[in-house]
């Protein structure tokens, strides 16, 4: 469209035009080009009569199209969700896909064995949110699958835990470390006190320890060693307790005052409500350390 500006002395011909662009996401926006052509005349009846044999129709003056440099100025993309069915994916290679139709196929091609697509929606089920992941389950059992001999959980290898979905199998994993954090479980220390990792950087009062249950289950104990097939690593907080820098083979390590070694100690702890997600020591059944009586009285 072509338009009448001015500048100091001149009115001068504009070209201004609009068009639709796309963002990545495919999303629409508008770019507007301000394009100078050409100075018409110093006299406005002059230049609007100029303007209009060259096919302006718009012969007002446009305070805004001002000097000789062509410019462009575009809107923020607007964006509109796409409403996808809680029963089909949201995201991903199937998006769009009815997850009921897909799991249909998928039973009756492998009726007897996991799939690749069971692995996939298990991974899509965790990537949802849990508002999302109760949705999903919400529609299937609303509408379900007739062929499905299990649950979706179940399809998926998972379960709902404490309020949240976890795989089946961890389950005892993740009991067993709610013991441990409650004291309601054994620990079985695997090394001595370290200082490393960050543990320092906290407060002088906290060390790393590596344990494993003790006192598990049987199935808890495979749960955790499945996870953890050398220990896991704790936090723990010992404001009370004089802690001694010792070496061996050129490495330092660190053990109560007295002590030569605590690896072996059996032991309770306890999560403590802070930030660091550290641990206190509350009960020492017995240490690997024979001559050190002291800890165990005190």
């Amino acid at each position: 469209m072509l338009k009448i500006g001015k500048t100091n002395q001149y009115y001068t011909l504009w070209d201004v035009s609009t068009r639709t662009e796309y963002t990545a996401n495919r999303q629409p926006y508008q770019v507007t080009s301000y394009s100078y052509i050409q100075n018409l005349s110093m006299d406005e009846s002059r230049a609007k009569e100029k303007a209009s044999q060259k096919g302006c129709k718009d012969l007002s003056v446009d305070s805004d199209l001002y000097g000789r440099n062509s410019w462009e100025t575009s809107t923020q993309p607007t964006w509109e969700p796409e409403v996808i069915a809680p029963s089909c994916f949201q995201f991903g290679k199937h998006k769009r896909k009815n997850i009921k139709e897909m799991i249909d196929n998928d039973t009756k091609e492998n009726p007897d064995e996991w799939s690749d697509f069971q692995s996939y929606l298990k991974w899509y089920f965790q990537e949802l949110d849990i508002d999302d992941q109760n949705e999903l389950l919400k529609a299937f059992d609303e509408f379900p699958v007739l062929e499905m001999s299990k649950s979706f959980l179940e399809f998926i290898g998972m379960v709902k835990y404490k309020n949240r979905f976890v795989e089946l199998d961890v389950v005892p994993y993740i009991k067993v470390m709610d013991k441990i954090k409650a004291g309601k479980c054994g620990v079985y220390v695997l090394s001595n006190f370290s200082g490393c990792d960050g543990a320092k950087a906290i407060s002088p009062d906290h060390w790393e320890i590596r344990i494993q249950p003790h006192g598990a289950s049987d199935k808890e104990m495979n749960a955790f060693f499945k996870y953890n097939s050398f220990g896991i690593k704790l936090l723990v907080h010992c404001p009370d307790m004089e802690m001694k820098m010792r070496y061996y083979n050129g490495h330092e390590y660190w053990v109560p005052a007295g002590m030569r070694s605590f690896k072996k100690t059996i032991m309770n702890l306890k999560l403590n409500d802070d930030d660091f997600g550290s641990y206190r020591i509350t009960h020492i059944v017995t240490t690997g350390d024979t001559g050190y009586k002291k800890l165990l009285n005190s």
